[in-house]
């Protein structure tokens, strides 16, 4: 269990607290938010969906804006976090490859979410990433991690390297897209077949047999750092 350090921000101001990060293999529905105790669960950071609903005085709800979606295949609704920002605190692992030394630093984020639209989802989506390794800043923008991290690879300019799922060698993202944060798929039970995959239909083959879904900021064992122009996203 990781636990972020958070601050939300809406139209009434800011609250302090925190984001706890249950993330395990089985199960990635693992990410709980608690503002003035409204309790909020969520996949990624941008998914955030209120729970316990019948919880809460009307009084309670009135800073939130919510945005009502259906469930898949459901008349049921659930009512998603929105027109705020977060920003958040992830603890991740750097790599400096001239010495092999490993950083223990913090990567900031800050993410800002738009209002509902009407025909689903949000007018607005945009994460400002912030790293400082060794005194210099690392600084990239996108709506979606996947990018942000990305250009934060290319700013380290081969001197450092993520030491987590995004910057592990076995790991890759859907050819059919992906959300913010937390669908990158891990094919470790099957590194061999992965790394010879060279093309998209190849990977898509692959990933038809199985894979684990993992948040880019996960490490586990099998970790091994990732080279340049490997499978699908290269």
């Amino acid at each position: 269990m990781q636990t972020h350090i958070t601050k939300y921000t809406d139209n009434t101001g800011s609250v302090n607290t925190e984001i706890i990060n249950e993330f395990n293999e089985e199960s990635n529905f693992c990410l709980f938010l608690d503002i003035n105790g409204v309790k909020f669960q969520g996949s990624s950071f941008d998914d955030f969906e209120l729970i316990d609903k019948q919880n809460y005085a009307p009084t309670q709800m009135q800073r939130f804006t919510l945005n009502k979606l259906k469930y898949h295949n459901s008349d049921e609704f659930e009512l998603e976090l929105c027109n705020c920002t977060l920003e958040v605190l992830i603890p991740v692992k750097i790599i400096e490859k001239r010495n092999k030394k490993e950083l223990d630093l913090i990567l900031n984020m800050e993410l800002s979410l738009g209002k509902p639209k009407n025909n689903g989802g949000i007018d607005f989506e945009n994460a400002i990433f912030s790293l400082s390794i060794n005194n210099k800043q690392y600084k990239s923008e996108s709506d979606m991690m996947e990018e942000g991290l990305e250009n934060l690879q290319k700013q380290f300019d081969g001197k450092y390297a993520f030491k987590n799922c995004f910057g592990c060698l076995y790991s890759d993202y859907s050819p059919f897209g992906n959300g913010f944060f937390g669908s990158l798929q891990c094919f470790r039970d099957r590194k061999e077949e992965y790394l010879k995959a060279s093309d998209k239909m190849e990977f898509i083959s692959l990933a038809d047999k199985g894979f684990i879904s993992v948040q880019e900021t996960y490490l586990c064992k099998d970790y091994k750092q990732r080279i340049k122009n490997t499978g699908y996203r290269g």
